[in-house]
């Protein structure tokens, strides 16, 4: 046996010639980096040696964890006492068996310097930056950062570190790995803290990534009829609000109706969502991401309205007239109604919600008393292609006062006849043509049996 030994470094040497082509040896190169903390190496130990595991406080500073206590976070009760010199210009005395523990943080070739001659002794090398703002490093697309307190945490949750960092005793590496949005969620519910799908993403992502998030949100608005489609709930109280005036508002807050279990709740916690284009045109966390998509221009519900419940009979609900309800005038809807419920709030008509014991019925909160989907692209569709239609051309307001001097106003009724007997919007007869002969005689107004049909008609007709 001792012959071998003795012949091992024969064999050695012959193999680096065999390698080299020469007769000169190569040096391992000098390793200027330390091997960094092995805490599963460390877990194993405590457990086989049946010691308790260690705190994570035990070598970490509760408030800044990227700090550690110098030397006696290793020396004192775990691995004896601290290096020293005999005296000046001495080399420091180093036992062989600890010599693994001090390539830790150190340099293996600083510690191997240190052991020959007693300089000062050197840096550590382990990988954290000096400065506290830098050892919270920024990782990831999404990270959490600097908005991170650990003191902040560990005043209110009062939690063992394992509580959220269950994989620090299985890893090697010196970078380790960080919780994942889920190991979140236990706390931050909406009722022990505030919600992860709440509207408060710069309460934790407050700075990019060093790794750009090249994905792009599509701009795909919320449809109705496809989430119907997909067994949502009909029920439009489960997303939808009412101000104190009627106004219906766009959705619950804090995301609460997309975020349920049951909808994209994985959707909140993935670095590519894909409903954020609903609502937002952009999807990164630290941006001020305020509602930043405009109302739609059309929308997918149209109401069933009674011009005969409410206008008809001796005495009419509605006392005001058309100019009552009637009152918003934009580039492409003349006279049409408000976008809240303004109208129908007005004079104690229909109370907000059906749990009022006032008001006419339905009420504001029964959305499909008078709402059905696809209403108002039917009746769109109807009187745009209507033969002979005016629609495109015609305006309510150069027709509001008959023409001459004095101006004398022209009543709604004195065109739309027959409006206070329908009950639907789509039965609302359209004026004939009998009807403008009266004022388009050539005299009042342009004589409308000329050859100029495209004045009033378009030319798509």
């Amino acid at each position: 046996m001792s012959r071998v030994v003795a012949l091992a470094p024969v064999f050695t040497a012959v193999l680096v010639l065999a390698w080299t082509g020469d007769g000169a040896t190569q040096p391992p190169p000098p390793q200027t980096m330390a091997t960094g903390f092995d805490h599963r190496g460390h877990a194993v130990a405590m457990a086989r040696a049946k010691h308790n595991a260690l705190r994570c406080t035990s070598c970490h500073r509760a408030g800044d964890p990227g700090t550690i206590a110098g030397h006696k976070t290793c020396f004192g009760n775990c691995h004896g006492r601290r290096p020293r010199r005999a005296r000046a210009g001495h080399p420091y005395r180093i036992d062989k068996k600890r010599l693994r523990m001090c390539t830790a943080c150190h340099a293996p070739a600083a510690v191997a310097q240190l052991r020959k001659r007693g300089t000062k002794p050197p840096r550590v090398r382990f990988p954290l930056p000096r400065r506290r703002r830098d050892r919270i490093a920024l990782s990831g697309p999404f990270p959490v950062g600097p908005g991170f307190s650990h003191a902040r945490h560990r005043a209110r949750v009062k939690a063992a570190c394992e509580s959220c960092h269950r994989t620090i005793t299985h890893t090697t590496a010196n970078r380790l790995p960080r919780p994942k949005k889920a190991a979140c969620a236990g706390c931050h519910d909406g009722a022990t803290a505030f919600a992860m799908t709440e509207a408060v993403c710069r309460r934790c992502h407050v700075a990019p990534g060093p790794r750009l998030q090249r994905h792009t949100t599509k701009l795909v608005r919320f449809d109705h009829a496809a989430h119907s489609r997909r067994g949502a709930s009909g029920n439009c109280r489960s997303c939808h609000t009412l101000t104190s005036n009627g106004t219906p508002l766009p959705a619950a807050r804090n995301h609460a109706p997309c975020s349920n279990s049951g909808c994209h709740k994985r959707d909140f916690a993935s670095v590519r969502p894909k409903i954020c284009g609903a609502c937002h045109v952009a999807m990164q966390p630290w941006r001020p991401l305020h509602r930043d998509r405009g109302w739609p221009l059309e929308t997918e519900f149209g109401a069933r309205f009674s011009h005969k419940a409410h206008l008809g009979g001796a005495h009419p609900r509605i006392r005001s007239g058309c100019a009552g309800c009637h009152q918003v005038a934009s580039g492409k809807h003349e006279l049409r109604l408000p976008h809240d419920h303004s109208t129908c709030t007005s004079g104690s008509c229909h109370a907000r919600t059906s749990a009022a014991e006032t008001g006419a019925r339905p009420a504001l909160s029964e959305c499909r008393g008078c709402h059905r989907a696809g209403l108002v692209r039917k009746r769109q569709l109807r009187r745009y292609t209507a033969r002979w239609s005016v629609r495109s051309r015609f305006r309510h307001a150069p027709h509001r006062t008959r023409p001459g001097k004095p101006a004398r106003p022209l009543p709604c009724r004195r065109c739309h006849a027959g409006i206070d007997n329908t009950t639907g919007l789509s039965d609302i007869p359209a004026p004939s043509k009998q009807r403008c002969i009266s004022c388009h005689d050539g005299k009042v107004g342009f004589k409308i049996t000329g050859h100029d049909c495209a004045r009033c008609h378009g030319s798509d007709h």
